[in-house]
């Protein structure tokens, strides 16, 4: 068995660019980020008329139209 002498082995000189995995992991969580905001709501309003303690009332009442089914 021959050995050589020379600089001691470290990682990072084998690779081009010791950042790779770093960069692809900021790029995967930009594209998640900017996926998240993509949903619409569909708003609707509207104003209703209630009376309490006697008092008459204008209220606001706002829901998301796109969301089917019961809601809490």
């Amino acid at each position: 068995m021959e050995y050589t002498v020379g600089r001691p082995f470290t990682h990072h000189e084998d690779r081009e660019d010791p950042h790779v995995i770093s960069r692809i992991l900021a790029v995967a969580m930009a594209v998640g980020i900017m996926g998240c905001g993509s949903a619409k709501a569909d708003i609707e309003t509207r104003e209703i008329t209630y009376s309490a303690d006697g008092v008459e009332m204008t209220g606001f009442l706002a829901w998301d139209g796109a969301v089917e089914g019961k809601r809490p």
